[in-house]
């Protein structure tokens, strides 16, 4: 966290960039070592030795990572290409990412439209001139997108218009430069998964997951809308 985190959240340009890259440099060597089928093969060997309930649950959310990366795959070529694919997906999440991170989308509200959000952090707000006439005009304040500012207007802001622009306008962050972006990065992602042997790219993120299925994910969601129903 002390490596990734500033990436999101310090505000020295110099200090996301070198987070960033930190952060890939961390995915690229994780996705590499669950890649080696060398030692996927050792581990499928040894799978026998887990005698206690966690170890082979341990054992299962291992060996799934290793077959999410490939590993299991047979031929040294498509594991390279599977390798490849995965490693554009990577380039092309940093990538959006970063885009946002550096995006400085923000909304105009007046004091009014900010009614139950608490009088310090409307204070803190940085105030704008959007009244050239002379005239008086209610105090403009410039509301980021950014979590800090973002978070605290959609749980106490009382008005929905207000908290309906800000979720609007944090949606449509990065539109043109990450649009396209999106559309490759999900055809890649669908590629890789397939190419992996999974149906698609949801089943293979979660092999290695509670769930281990889109399908386990999905009952699980329902039935907890089941359960809250009553409430």
């Amino acid at each position: 966290a002390e490596l990734t985190v500033p990436a999101l959240v310090s505000g020295d340009a110099g200090a996301r960039a070198a987070s960033s890259e930190a952060k890939k440099a961390l995915q690229h060597m994780w996705a590499r070592a669950y890649a080696r089928p060398e030692l996927y093969r050792l581990l499928i060997g040894a799978e026998d030795a887990a005698a206690t309930d966690e170890e082979r649950q341990l054992v299962r959310t291992v060996l799934a990572k290793f077959r999410q990366a490939g590993a299991h795959l047979e031929c040294p070529t498509a594991r390279e290409a599977l390798s490849s694919l995965d490693a554009r997906c990577s380039s092309l999440a940093f990538e959006i990412e970063q885009n946002i991170n550096e995006d400085c989308t923000s909304v105009i509200f007046t004091e009014e439209e900010l009614e139950g959000c608490y009088p310090g952090f409307i204070a803190s707000l940085p105030r704008v001139s959007t009244d050239n006439s002379g005239s008086a005009a209610p105090p403009a304040l410039r509301c980021s997108v950014k979590a800090p500012v973002m978070l605290p207007i959609m749980r106490r802001a009382r008005r929905r218009e207000t908290r309906w622009r800000l979720l609007i306008a944090s949606q449509r962050q990065c539109m043109e430069k990450n649009g396209p972006l999106l559309t490759e990065l999900v055809e890649k992602r669908h590629e890789a998964a397939l190419r992996a042997g999974f149906s698609c790219h949801a089943e293979r993120m979660l092999a290695s997951k509670m769930a281990a299925s889109p399908v386990g994910a999905i009952g699980f969601c329902e039935d907890m809308l089941r359960r809250l129903a009553p409430l």
